[in-house]
């Protein structure tokens, strides 16, 4: 590659006749090397694109889970639907695991950080087990 660094004529200059072999070699490996930049640097674009349209949908759908986890869900369908889905809950079956969230406690010495939620399993390998949970 030392050569190539050495080499006295441009990718805008022709081989010509008085050209080494040498020469018309390190000018092929200079078109090629241009070529294969311009390529480079275009995929590069379309995947700094990619990247940050995800990045821009992660933080969308990150800021919509923050605020349901905040109880400030906008959207009174989805909230509906939610209310819905949890009243359509059936009960588990011996090799089933349902989990239940509760945002407060009922106990005084086991109330919970605002944001936080509680997961009590009610049925399966686990039941009686509880967990805290607080999404960052």
């Amino acid at each position: 590659m030392a050569d190539v660094l050495d080499f006295p004529y441009t990718l805008e200059d022709e081989p010509a006749e008085h050209w080494t072999v040498e020469q018309v070699l390190n000018w092929w490996l200079l078109r090629a090397k241009s070529e294969t930049d311009a390529v480079q640097e275009q995929i590069v674009e379309r995947l700094q694109a990619q990247l940050d349209e995800g990045m821009k949908s992660l933080w969308e759908d990150h800021t919509q889970v923050k605020a349901i986890g905040d109880g400030e869900n906008a959207d009174p369908q989805r909230q509906q639907k939610e209310q819905q889905q949890s009243e359509d809950v059936q009960k588990p079956t011996s090799k089933e695991t349902t989990v239940a969230t509760t945002t407060t406690a009922t106990k005084k010495s086991d109330e919970l950080e605002p944001g936080t939620f509680r997961v009590d399993i009610v049925g399966g390998h686990y039941t009686g087990e509880s967990f805290v949970l607080k999404p960052s």
